[in-house]
C-alpha cells in the first residue's frame, strides 16, 4: 500500500511575507525581555537606593567680653579765612595725635579718614540777597583703635583736653574671634545631633552616618555702648569722667545636618 504526500506549495511572495513576520515577532520579544528586566531591576534599584533621612538644625551661641574699642575724633575749627581755619586745625589735631601716642596707642592704630574745608555762609532773613562767606570751617578725623580699654577713658579725656571738639562714635570688638566662632560652630553640631537623637529615639530609630552638613552665616551681636554716637566732646564737662562700658558681645553659629536612619 503506497502513500503519497503531497505538499502545497504557496506563492513565493506570500512565504516571504510569513516569515519576516515570524523573524520580525521573534526579535521584538526577544528585545522585550531584556527591557522588562531591566525595567524591573531599575524599580529595585530605586526601592533600595533611597535612604531614609532627618535634617536637623543647630545653633551654637559664644558669649565674650570685647578687649578692643574703635573710636572716631574729630577737630573742627572756624576762621575768618581758609589758611586761617587749616592752621588751626592742624595744630590742634597735632596735639591730639601726640596725646594719643603718650597714651600708648601705636602709630598703626592711628588713621586719617577725613579731611574737609568749606566756607561758612551768612544767609540773609529775607531771602531778597545771595549768601555771603563770612569765613571758612576746617575739619579734621581720625579713627583710632585701642587695644587695652583700662586705658579708654583717659584717652577720651586727654583728646579733648588737647583739642578735639567732636567724637564721632565708639564700637567695641574682640580682637582674636576664630576661636569663638569655632567653638560655637562645635556647638552648633552638637545642638543639631541632640535634636535628631530625640526625634530618632522618638520614632523608634537610631541614627546612621552623617549625609551632609549646611552652615548658615556666622554673625556677631554687639551690647549696647557706653558711650553715645555724636556726642560733642566739648559738652562734656572737663571734671567729669568720660563713661565707658563694653558689655559683651554674642559669636553665633548655626547648621544643618543630615543624617541616615537606621533601624
Amino acid at each position: 500500500m503506497a502513500f503519497t504526500v503531497r505538499s502545497e506549495r504557496k506563492p513565493r511572495g506570500v512565504r516571504a511575507a510569513t516569515l519576516a513576520a515570524f523573524a520580525g515577532g521573534a526579535i521584538v520579544g526577544l528585545a522585550a525581555l531584556p527591557l522588562a528586566a531591566l525595567a524591573q531591576q531599575g524599580s529595585a534599584a530605586a526601592t533600595t537606593s533611597a535612604p531614609r533621612v532627618i535634617s536637623v538644625s543647630g545653633e551654637g551661641i559664644m558669649e565674650a567680653v570685647p578687649d578692643t574699642a574703635s573710636i572716631v575724633i574729630g577737630v573742627v575749627t572756624q576762621a575768618k579765612t581758609a589758611r586761617e581755619a587749616v592752621t588751626e586745625n592742624t595744630t590742634a589735631t597735632e596735639a591730639v595725635i601726640n596725646s594719643l601716642r603718650e597714651a600708648a596707642v601705636e602709630k598703626r592704630d592711628i588713621a586719617t579718614s577725613g579731611f574737609s574745608v568749606q566756607p561758612r555762609y551768612n544767609y540773609s532773613r529775607n531771602g531778597g540777597e545771595a549768601p555771603k562767606i563770612e569765613g571758612y570751617e576746617a575739619r579734621n578725623t581720625l579713627n583710632v583703635r585701642v587695644r587695652e580699654l583700662s586705658k579708654l577713658g583717659g584717652i577720651l579725656d586727654s583728646a579733648v583736653t588737647t583739642g578735639s571738639n567732636q567724637i564721632g562714635g565708639i564700637s567695641f570688638d574682640v580682637a582674636d574671634s576664630a576661636p569663638l566662632l569655632d567653638q560655637a560652630r562645635a556647638e552648633a553640631v552638637a545642638d543639631a545631633r541632640r535634636k535628631a537623637d530625640i526625634f530618632a529615639k522618638a520614632a523608634g530609630v537610631q541614627l546612621g552616618r552623617v549625609l551632609a552638613i549646611e552652615t548658615g552665616p556666622h554673625r556677631w551681636t554687639p551690647q549696647p555702648r557706653g558711650v553715645a554716637l555724636a556726642a560733642r566732646a566739648d559738652s562734656l564737662s572737663p571734671s567729669a569722667p568720660v563713661p565707658v562700658e563694653a558689655g559683651e558681645q554674642s559669636f553665633r553659629a548655626s547648621v544643618e545636618v543630615t543624617w541616615e536612619l537606621v533601624d
